[in-house]
C-alpha cells in the first residue's frame, strides 16, 4: 500500500517486486505517461517521492493476487475518489467508481472535442479492408476446417465459470435478479431468449452496462458488492 503521507490517500496494487521499486516505478510513470489521468500519477505529479511511504499488507502465492487485491481495496476504501485506486483490483470483473466513469467521460469528450484523437474521421480504404478480410478468410484462418473437442469446450466453459465469477445484480423496475456471477447471468439471459449469441460476447456487454451504467437489454446492470 502507497500512502501520501500529506493528504492520507492511498493506493493499493500488487507486485513482484519491493514496494519500494513499486513505487519508483509509478513515481517515474506518472512523470513519462502524461497523457494518462489515472488518480495515482495526477497525485504524484503534485508531490515529492518524500511525501509517499509504502506498507507490505501481505505476501501471498500468485494464484492469491487477483483476491487479496480486490480485498485490501474494499477493506481501506481506496477508489477514487476516497482513495487513488481507479478500479476494484484484480484481472477480470473490475468494477469502477460511478463518480470516476463521469470524470473520466467529461475528461475524454473535452480532449477530443477538438478532434484531435488520430482515428477521429479516419476511413480506411477499400483495398485495406479486402486485404485484411483476406488475411483472415477461407485457409488463412487459423480455425479454418478445425472445430474445438468435447475436452475442449468443457475446459473453456469452466475457464469462464472461473473468469468471470463477480456477482452482478440485473433489475428492471419489476424484478430485481442477484447472480453469482456475470457467466450466470448470461446464462440467464440466453436461457430466457432476452438475447441470443456467444456466452463472452454477453458477459461483455453485462461487464460494460455495470461500468458505465447503461441498459443492456432493458436491464440495469450493476455490481452486487453486498455479496
Amino acid at each position: 500500500m502507497i500512502t501520501n503521507i500529506v493528504n492520507n490517500m492511498k493506493y493499493i496494487g500488487r507486485s513482484k517486486h519491493s514496494g519500494s521499486l513499486r513505487l519508483l516505478q509509478l513515481f517515474s510513470a506518472a512523470r513519462e505517461l502524461t497523457q494518462y489521468d489515472r488518480p495515482i500519477f495526477e497525485d504524484m505529479r503534485l508531490h515529492t517521492l518524500e511525501s509517499y511511504t509504502v506498507t507490505v499488507l501481505q505476501i501471498v502465492a500468485p494464484e492469491e493476487a487477483n483476491e487479496r487485491e480486490r480485498y485490501w481495496i474494499k477493506y481501506y476504501n481506496t477508489i477514487w475518489p476516497e482513495g487513488l485506486n481507479l478500479e476494484s483490483g484484480g484481472v477480470s470483473g473490475k468494477a469502477v467508481h460511478q463518480q470516476t466513469i463521469v470524470a473520466m467521460s467529461s475528461k475524454l469528450k473535452s480532449r477530443y472535442a477538438v478532434h484531435t484523437h488520430p482515428s477521429v474521421g479516419r476511413v480506411q480504404p477499400d483495398d485495406y479492408k479486402q486485404m485484411m478480410s483476406s488475411r483472415m478468410s477461407g485457409s488463412s484462418n487459423p480455425m479454418y476446417g478445425k472445430t474445438h473437442s468435447a475436452d475442449s469446450l468443457t475446459r473453456n466453459r469452466q475457464s469462464n465459470r472461473n473468469k468471470y465469477s463477480k456477482p452482478v445484480i440485473l433489475s428492471t423496475d419489476a424484478v430485481s435478479l442477484e447472480f453469482d456471477s456475470q457467466y450466470a447471468a448470461a446464462n440467464y439471459l440466453t436461457a430466457n431468449s432476452v438475447c441470443t449469441g456467444n456466452e463472452i460476447y454477453v458477459i461483455h456487454n453485462i461487464v460494460h452496462s455495470c461500468n458505465v451504467g447503461k441498459l443492456y437489454k432493458g436491464y440495469k446492470c450493476t455490481w452486487n458488492i453486498s455479496a
